[in-house]
């Protein structure tokens, strides 16, 4: 019971030929296009405004999930009746195997504490809409993960780490994050 929902925000590669192979196959599977390029945080944005779903979470084109994370992570939620989680992730240069480490993510999370560090990868995040709404990134180019993360944390007071890499984090020398200026 799940809803994969792709934003194109005006990618100059054959992205969309394929996305659109697999929405024809699935139908949970469906592609929104940007009208022009506005960066993570807007196609982001799209998404969480077109999810029907109560679980929202984020997967960026060049990482990769576990293939249960999805299962295991929305299971720890329920059983402890928590709002926000993440996870552990694997940190990946290029295609080697096996991962290069694991980023541990704390226990608990705290909203000053995350003013301190941004101490949770966007890519383990799960926040349910059920119990705190729907909440969007800002409109900014960088770090709009971040300040959703404060957002979401003002709201709950904590968030809780599943205590296993559920996540694989792909490092390249394109990437957006790498490039801290």
């Amino acid at each position: 019971n799940w809803e994969h929902l792709l934003v194109d925000d005006c990618s100059s590669d054959n992205s969309v030929s394929i996305i659109e192979s697999y929405c024809e196959k699935d139908p949970r599977i469906k592609l929104f296009k940007q009208t022009h390029n506005g960066g993570a945080g807007l196609a982001r944005n799209r998404a969480i405004g077109e999810a029907s779903g109560r679980f929202i979470a984020f997967l960026d084109s060049d990482d990769y999930w576990h293939r249960e994370k999805l299962e295991k992570q929305i299971k720890f939620m329920v059983t402890h009746n928590y709002s926000f989680t993440f996870s552990n992730y694997y940190v990946v240069y290029k295609e080697e195997k096996p991962p290069k480490y694991i980023v541990k993510a704390p226990e608990k999370v705290g909203y000053k504490k995350i003013l301190r560090n941004d101490y949770i990868g966007c890519l383990t995040v799960i926040y349910d809409t059920k119990r705190i709404g729907k909440i969007y990134m800002p409109e900014i180019r960088k770090r709009q993960d971040w300040v959703l993360k404060i957002n979401i944390l003002r709201k709950v007071g904590y968030g809780y780490s599943i205590d296993e890499p559920l996540a694989f984090y792909r490092v390249g020398e394109a990437s957006l994050s790498k490039n801290k200026y």
